[in-house]
Parts: structure tokens; sequence; C-alpha cells
């Protein structure tokens, strides 16, 4: 993992509780990224999963969770040219199961 990352994960990890804190009816975001996409073209298998106790211990933050059935919501950190943190950056995905 970035030393980047881990010198400011806990910059990241106050933006993620604050966009999972939000009432049900608001996004559930930092900043979105706009769905230029109106047909899939890429196909990506995956588990979606609590953290495990070493990854807690190690500082991870959550990176994707489960929107239901129908949708994940992944989370980037992203970093100013400076080296700063600057936002979490959210896209929505779409799951067939």
């Amino acid at each position: 993992m970035s030393s980047i990352y881990l010198d400011n994960v806990e910059f990241y990890r106050n933006l993620l509780s604050t966009a999972l804190s939000k009432p049900a009816s608001e996004p559930l975001h930092a900043k979105s990224q706009p769905d230029t996409s109106d047909v899939a073209d890429t196909t990506i298998c995956t588990r979606i999963r609590p953290l495990g106790d070493e990854e807690i211990k190690e500082n991870h933050i959550t990176g994707i969770l489960s929107k239901g059935d129908s949708s994940a919501l992944l989370f980037e950190p992203r970093m100013k040219l400076n080296g700063t943190p600057d936002a979490l950056v959210s896209k929505v995905f779409s799951l067939t199961k």
C-alpha cells in the first residue's frame, strides 16, 4: 500500500465515515465521477466482503460497498499534485449474479 495513503489514512477514513453517515435519501459519495458509458463493454468478477482482522490492523479502509443486490459503490482516494490528500471519489457499478 502507498505510503502517501498510509500517511493520510485518517483523512480518507473521515471522508468515508462522513459519506456513510448521510441519510439514505442523499447520495452516498464524496465526489462522484459521471457515468460516460451507456453500454457495458467490460465484465469484472469480484467478491465484496468486510475487512479482515489483519487488514484492520494495517489501517486499511473499506474500498467497495454493496448497495443491495443491484449495485456496488467503489471508493478511490485522490491526491493533489503536491501530494496532499484531496478527496474520496466514488463510482457506482451495476451488479449481476
